[in-house]
């Protein structure tokens, strides 16, 4: 299953406890790669189930340079460090992401993912967004 929303859609997804394994970018795009899926919602948001085999592709409108579509950031109590992308791939591919917000701003073109690792809190915040690709197997 192929599911394209734009940042202003109405989510038919939900990324809360879902944890990404996997982050790269291909061809100017982000993706994500969900070890044990996402979940799908209903017209009122609720829950209906956990999918399998996940992906996530966030399509950018600037193409040039994921430099200026994405930044990631250790979050502690008393400051927020900016990490290199790279870095942050490698600490998800040994530990996951556990992603328990997630936050769109339709104005801004925006979506952020708060979440942690073993390893402490992080923020990825992308800009700039102009669609949203959801990939899932189908069935249960």
């Amino acid at each position: 299953m192929k599911y394209i929303e734009t940042i202003t859609n109405t989510d038919r997804f939900c990324l809360h406890d879902s944890t990404v394994s996997k982050m790269e970018f291909i061809d100017h795009n982000l993706e994500l790669t969900f070890s044990e899926g996402f979940w799908e919602t209903n017209e009122v948001g609720k829950l209906i189930r956990q999918r399998k085999h996940c992906k996530m592709i966030i399509k950018f409108l600037i193409t040039e340079d994921e430099e200026l579509n994405l930044f990631i950031f250790k979050e502690t109590a008393k400051r927020r460090k900016e990490i290199d992308f790279a870095a942050f791939s490698d600490l998800i591919h040994k530990n996951g992401f556990r992603i328990y917000r997630e936050f769109r701003c339709g104005f801004s073109q925006q979506l952020i993912l708060e979440g942690n690792t073993d390893k402490g809190n992080y923020s990825i915040m992308t800009q700039e967004v102009d669609e949203i690709i959801y990939q899932c197997e189908d069935g249960d």
